[in-house]
């Protein structure tokens, strides 16, 4: 029983990784959906213990005030609408937590860069941090660096993209995300060859949430 029950579990945790891999590759292509999933990425996303909204602290990578403004730009990534923010599910707090276990110091210092880098930005171009900047100018400043455009450089835009990818990871392996902004559907069961489907719905989650 104990090998069998050994077995189950072996074959439950390889399909939730696949399940949770088609979801991030559709999302965010095969590239960056395999690189967020590398090694124990998804052991380690269902470990974390996600916390209640509270006043913002250093992180095992991140300090405080690069937190705060990974908090609003997990906001403004992904938005309240009838689901929560991004950040009202701490997924700032979950990034830190994967770049600490999961990432390489190259990338812990790509996040920290780029997180610089729009700090910078914010106070070169408005004599204010980005927390105090319009939400215009967050916005601006947030899809400037996205598109690698002026002020920032290439790297500054890896890293953002990096911080974007797992912002969209820990959002969508989340319960909240898994189960109200996509539509969630159990792993393993029963095969349906036609699901109904039309222009607008939610696309499918899986049974990968945390």
């Amino acid at each position: 029983m104990k090998t069998l029950n050994s077995h189950m579990q072996r074959h439950v945790a390889t399909t939730t990784r696949r399940a949770t891999l088609k979801s991030l590759t559709y999302l965010l292509g095969a590239t960056g959906a395999a690189t967020l999933m590398a090694g124990n990425a998804q052991a380690v996303a269902a470990a974390y213990q996600r916390r209640e909204p509270a006043p913002i602290r250093a992180g095992k990578v991140l300090s405080a005030h690069a937190m705060m403004v990974l908090e609003k730009v997990c906001e403004l990534v992904i938005p309240a609408t009838d689901t929560p923010s991004a950040a009202d599910l701490d997924v700032h707090g979950f990034i830190d937590n994967q770049l600490f276990h999961c990432h390489r110091e190259i990338e812990h210092a790509q996040a920290k860069f780029a997180l610089e880098q729009i700090e910078g930005a914010a106070q070169a171009s408005q004599q204010v941090g980005f927390l105090a900047c319009t939400l215009d100018r967050q916005l601006a400043l947030l899809n400037a660096v996205d598109r690698g455009q002026a002020p920032f450089d290439q790297a500054a835009t890896d890293g953002f993209l990096l911080l974007k990818g797992l912002i969209v990871f820990g959002y969508f392996t989340s319960e909240v995300g898994a189960t109200r902004a996509l539509r969630y559907q159990a792993i393993p069961g029963g095969y349906k060859g036609s699901i109904p489907y039309k222009s607008g719905d939610r696309s499918w989650g899986s049974i990968a949430r945390y």
